[in-house]
């Protein structure tokens, strides 16, 4: 799609205001994906560059965040790199993660698939930027180790900023892991549409007015969709003449 920046080609740009990714092609255009991005409290801003990238990888979520919820330590398990949770299908990080670092160290935030594809367009992540599974593999296959990534500001209060002659995130910003979202009930399917009766007669005497039976059967088919037919029309009238 055109898109208009200043940036290089191979250069990651990201407006959490709008939910997108944009991945600069240098002539005027660019790939763009839909993203989640961090929930308040979380939202950071700046620049940083791709220092890895891995297929199916393993979480390691942070110690803060195994505090805040305990019982993510049922899914661990003890790994090459410490405690934590082997890629595949059900790990938070989806297909494929790009691990983003500045000034020769990690931010803890990453570009990565996601087992919650719902929470795109929304301010849902610990800090990362989630993609469907589908277009992190394919981001995955275009930018190279070494792209700049640029996170364009959200407005969002305690923003995080990450750039040039700044600091890796605190503790806080140290859970900028992905959670795994709780099971809701299903949903009570909506009634289905009813369809009125037609009116009866209820007036003096034991016949109804000339005309009413066709007033009330067209009243009927209007209700249900029937007085597209002319033919039903037709043979209403034609009833109500002999009567």
């Amino acid at each position: 799609m055109p898109y208009a920046t200043r940036e290089p080609a191979g250069t990651v740009v990201i407006d959490p205001r709008r939910h997108y990714l944009y991945f600069v092609n240098g002539d005027g255009t660019a790939m763009r994906y839909g993203v989640g991005v961090g929930r308040q409290g979380f939202a950071w801003k700046g620049t940083a560059t791709i220092n890895s990238k891995q297929e199916w990888p393993d979480w390691y979520p942070p110690k803060e965040m195994l505090e805040r919820q305990p019982d993510l330590m049922k899914m661990m398990k003890e790994l090459r790199s410490g405690v934590g949770m082997p890629g595949g299908p059900r790990n938070p990080l989806g297909a494929r993660a790009m691990y983003l670092w500045q000034n020769n160290k990690d931010t803890l935030f990453r570009i990565h698939g996601t087992t919650e594809p719902w929470t795109i367009g929304t301010n849902a992540s610990s800090g990362c930027i989630r993609m469907i599974n589908q277009d992190a593999m394919d981001l995955y296959g275009r930018v190279a180790i070494g792209a700049k990534v640029v996170v364009l500001g959200s407005g969002a209060a305690n923003e995080i900023a990450i750039g040039p002659g700044s600091s890796p995130p605190g503790p806080q910003a140290q859970a900028a892991q992905p959670q795994i979202a709780q099971p809701q009930a299903p949903r009570a399917p909506a009634a289905a549409p009813r369809i009125s009766t037609p009116i009866r007669w209820t007036g003096p005497g034991s016949a109804p007015p000339p005309g009413h039976e066709i007033a009330s059967s067209l009243t009927f088919m209007r209700r249900a969709g029937q007085t597209n037919s002319p033919l039903r029309v037709a043979r209403l009238f034609k009833r109500g003449a002999e009567a």
